[in-house]
């Protein structure tokens, strides 16, 4: 009888709010049902724990803190005493992972973002196999970098694999993980997502969404500034909903007061976090994606399985889902005036926004399910373990 795989998937966040998580809850999902024995290491209680126990996917908690020790974010200063508690918490975290990884008898330790390292020492300490995620751009997206850059690249070159969300990341990552094997796995959204297809403009009235924590590098405000100029041009037919949790408290203001200085409350408004996501895509015709480096782009992928027609931004990985004019549309990144180009465009061609989102819905129920994603993230685990 053949051993059952043994993987500790290493969380670097245990918030429902990062894209990041739902991936790897849907990675471990389906691993399970793969036959994978599968154990979710979080480092801070969190949201997503009801998520876990109502899929039964087995959890456990070690304190940690990836900021300031591995990485740190580029607008913040750290206070020393605070590093000083931090580090202090990491070493004792390290100590107690050292002995869960041996006697749970885990085989593979596969961290989820570059974001944070536990795990990665006991791995190779211990002799077991590393997987290591990456899902950021780092200082273009998440206004992060490493802490000792030289430290942390030769910490990640002893990963056995290393799959990247996007050829984006991977192209931007590859020239100093020159040791360890990269490749390519774009990430898994629930088959939940799927509905029949519906109408574009049914109504008559362009109902958008803009999905994400609400933040600069999301790019909120580049809506409502298309919006603007899509008012002031006599189209009134169109509704914004912006969605999300509010990581800026600044940034949200400064929206709020451009939709209130613009007259424009009848037309914008913020819906803030919700759990029923795919029922938002379900009322909706287009989901914006404004973001300049989007490393892959979750949100892209469940409106285009919603049926919805994608925007996004030519930039990062969202070129690599979205073919302009045939599964979506795309803009100038950072341009609002493209943006409200190319849905003034969608509102006037509604027939050809029909066919673009079926083309949509077929090519990401194919290529993009979680399902997929987890046959190909254990083909890696078999051919790691087989080493």
């Amino acid at each position: 009888m053949a051993k059952t795989l043994k993987v500790l998937l290493v969380a670097t966040c245990s918030e429902i709010s990062s894209g990041a998580t739902w991936s790897l809850i849907g990675l471990a999902d389906n691993l399970k049902k793969m036959g994978v024995s599968v154990t979710i290491l979080l480092p801070l209680p969190g949201d997503c724990e009801e998520i876990l126990e109502n899929h039964r996917i087995s959890f456990h908690h070690i304190r940690y803190y990836s900021y300031p020790s591995w990485v740190c974010a580029l607008d913040k200063k750290y206070i020393y005493l605070e590093q000083l508690t931090k580090k202090v918490i990491n070493f004792i975290a390290h100590i107690r992972l050292f002995l869960f990884i041996i006697i749970n008898k885990i085989d593979i330790v596969h961290i989820n973002a570059f974001t944070s390292c536990l795990g990665a020492i006991e791995a190779k300490i211990l002799g077991r196999k590393l997987v290591w995620h990456v899902r950021e751009f780092m200082e273009q997206d998440i206004k992060s970098r490493f802490s000792d850059e030289k430290k942390a690249i030769k910490r990640l070159n002893t990963a056995d694999y290393i799959v990247a969300v996007s050829t984006a990341v991977a192209k931007k990552n590859r020239e100093y993980l020159c040791c360890a094997p990269i490749d390519v796995i774009y990430n898994g959204v629930s088959s939940k997502f799927y509905q029949n297809h519906k109408k574009f403009m049914s109504d008559g009235l362009l109902n958008v969404l803009i999905v994400g924590r609400i933040m600069p590098k999301k790019n909120q405000l580049l809506a409502c500034q298309a919006f603007k100029q899509l008012v002031q041009q006599g189209i009134d037919n169109i509704r914004l909903e912006i969605i999300g949790n509010i990581e800026d408290a600044e940034y949200y203001r400064i929206i709020q007061s451009f939709v209130k200085e613009n007259s424009l409350d009848n037309y914008i408004s913020f819906a803030g976090p919700t759990d029923c996501i795919d029922i938002k895509y379900q009322s909706s015709d287009v989901v914006l994606v404004c973001a300049d480096n989007e490393a892959f782009g979750r949100t892209t992928v469940e409106a285009m399985m919603s049926g919805c027609l994608v925007i996004g931004s030519d930039s990062g990985g969202t070129t690599e889902i979205i073919d302009n004019n045939i599964n979506g549309l795309l803009f100038v990144k950072k341009s609002a005036e493209d943006l409200s180009e190319r849905i003034r465009f969608a509102i006037n061609h509604p027939e050809m926004m029909d066919t673009i989102t079926k083309v949509a819905q077929k090519k990401a129920n194919h290529k993009f399910s979680d399902y997929q994603n987890a046959k190909s993230i254990l083909d890696v685990y078999q051919r790691v373990i087989a080493k």
